[in-house]
């Protein structure tokens, strides 16, 4: 048997810096690149736009950005502490005066406030483009649009994510960055005020939400006149969403009804996990489905979340649900592995995983 050769990933030294070689390919890559472009046309990057072209220049980003990170909270403390100041363009230490004149001490603490507050800004955006660059560069430059990042979309973003402090901020951010990068129009002002100003009950109640959706919609299953979710989200938890404006529909007035022509599924996924619903007959069959819908900013913070995962006991009602509205019809738990999607039989799925 042959097997393929392992792809190598060579180290590449320069002077007292190695990177490996795909580290420097995702650097170029036409995501990383078009953020790049209009980070540094709007003046989002610490080091010269001379750095970052080719392997050696690479190198010397990447060596400045390390550096970075591992000094400039320091620095800016410093300066806001009157410990350092900056005296054309190095950083010093301040010689502290015996006698200080109360006036002008006040107004250089003042502008070193200033000085300090506008590097601690500069520090997080770069923070967040850098992780935008990498998560992007994950995608084939096929799944990127030609379409550039709008210079006004990215000053909008920028007074939002460069006030950020908490890394998980930052990250959700850098998530936004790569987002319009790879689809510019996907997120809009309204998602920037609203991420700003999420609360921690807000963040776990949105993740409720996502465990009860499938597709950008919540299945109501309509058992006894309610809506189907009381064991996982309750009524005030519903009209509290649909006031922040992440979901419509909680009167259960929506509804669809697609057609299953013979022998064709219907799939309905979150993440890596959903149902199907296979017509075994040789005419077509209606199915309802009675809804809510996430809203674009619901689809918006569904995109920006790792690992959501559909309740497992949610996904049962649901299938069990289909499986005595829908005549003439399989109901399958679909499983999503890598690129490849296996379903198994409902009551299979519920025998064997002792449910």
């Amino acid at each position: 048997m042959t097997y393929p050769a392992k792809e190598e990933n060579r180290d590449i030294t320069i002077g007292d810096t190695t990177v490996s070689e795909k580290t420097i390919e995702k650097w170029a890559s036409k995501g990383a690149s078009k953020i790049r472009d209009v980070a540094l046309a709007c003046g989002a990057y610490f080091y010269p736009a001379q750095f970052l072209k080719g392997a050696e220049a690479t190198t010397k980003a990447l060596k400045h950005q390390a550096l970075t990170d591992a000094q400039t909270n320091q620095e800016i403390e410093a300066i806001r502490e009157g410990r350092k100041e900056y005296i054309d363009g190095e950083l010093k230490d301040v010689v502290v005066r015996e006698e200080p004149d109360l006036q002008k001490a006040m107004l250089e603490q003042a502008a070193r406030n200033v000085l300090a507050d506008d590097l601690r800004k500069q520090f997080t955006l770069n923070q967040v483009v850098l992780e935008a660059e990498s998560i992007v560069a994950e995608q084939a430059d096929a799944e990127i649009s030609d379409e550039p990042i709008d210079p006004d979309w990215f000053q909008a973003f920028k007074s939002y994510a460069e006030n950020a402090q908490k890394t998980d901020l930052k990250v959700l951010w850098s998530k936004v960055l790569a987002g319009e990068a790879i689809k510019p129009g996907t997120y809009s002002l309204r998602t920037f005020h609203f991420l700003q100003h999420l609360s921690k009950n807000e963040a776990q109640l949105i993740e409720k939400l996502m465990a009860v959706t499938l597709e950008g919609r919540v299945i109501l299953t309509n058992t006894s006149g309610k809506l189907g979710l009381e064991n996982y989200i309750t009524v005030d938890e519903i009209l509290e969403l649909v006031n922040m404006g992440v979901v419509i529909g909680h009167n259960a007035e929506l509804s669809i009804t697609p057609v299953l022509k013979p022998d064709s599924y219907l799939t309905l996924l979150n993440a890596n996990r959903g149902i199907s619903i296979k017509n075994n007959t040789q005419e077509e069959i209606h199915v309802r489905i009675s809804n809510m819908l996430l809203t674009a900013l619901g689809l918006n913070l569904l995109s920006l979340m790792d690992d959501v995962c559909i309740d497992e006991s949610y996904l049962i009602q649901v299938a069990q649900h289909f499986s005595k509205t829908v005549a003439d019809a399989e109901i399958y738990i679909s499983i999503k592995r890598d690129e490849e999607t296996i379903s198994y039989p409902l009551e299979n799925y519920i025998k064997n995983n002792n449910l």
